[in-house]
């Protein structure tokens, strides 16, 4: 992530996952470390060490249930971050339907716990996701997410929701290359008014398969 008119927040992230894959009947099972580290301005903000857990079972044959597992432990090289500390835990729910077009619903439950109470929320996620093919080359994609966060134990708590719609569209090329587009709308609301805003964001990407 880069800002033109503020360097001093640009961003850089990079996750490795090892998963597993294993299958019992109608389950399937991926399960294995994970590793990330983030940079703010150069420099690293924080380091992520876990696990990634995923259990995926289908029901008939266009349903399929998921649930979802994740636990990161937290660490902040730089002494002045050492108030992000801490773990990150994170539960996924969700149920797809594939056919002309692809539903899915997910739930996410969230909870952090830094050594500042002010960076921990406790959030619950709804999506809801469509995707449908026209013809062989183009994808378009939809999805609707709300985000309850709440900051209890911070010296001034607060509560925010996130409400958020995007829009997508790629085109597959015969060269194994896809183009992609999308817009982007959010609003936050809080109840400290500090941490209220909207915003819209487009984003466009090119990628190969291998």
């Amino acid at each position: 992530v880069r800002y033109s008119d503020a360097e001093s927040f640009d961003q850089s992230a990079l996750r490795v996952a090892l998963l597993a894959e294993q299958r019992v009947g109608a389950w399937r099972l991926d399960v294995g470390p994970t590793a990330a580290s983030t940079m703010l301005d150069g420099n690293v903000f924080e380091k992520l060490v876990g696990f990634d857990l995923r259990v995926r079972r289908g029901i008939g044959e266009r349903l399929a249930f998921e649930t979802r597992v994740v636990f990161d432990d937290v660490d902040a090289p730089d002494v002045e971050l050492a108030y992000l500390e801490g773990s990150r835990r994170q539960v996924r729910f969700a149920v797809e339907h594939a056919a002309a077009a692809r539903l899915r619903v997910g739930l996410d439950l969230e909870r952090q716990d830094r050594a500042d109470p002010a960076v921990s929320p406790s959030r619950e996620r709804f999506t809801v996701s469509y995707q449908k093919r026209f013809g062989s080359r183009w994808t378009g994609d939809a999805r609707l997410l709300r985000r309850d966060s709440s900051y209890g134990d911070a010296e001034v708590p607060r509560d925010e929701r996130l409400l958020e719609v995007s829009i997508g569209a790629r085109r597959d090329f015969d060269t194994n290359w896809t183009l992609g587009a999308e817009y982007r709308w959010s609003d936050n609301d809080s109840t400290v008014p500090l941490y209220s805003y909207d915003a819209q964001r487009l984003s466009f990407s090119i990628g190969r398969t291998f």
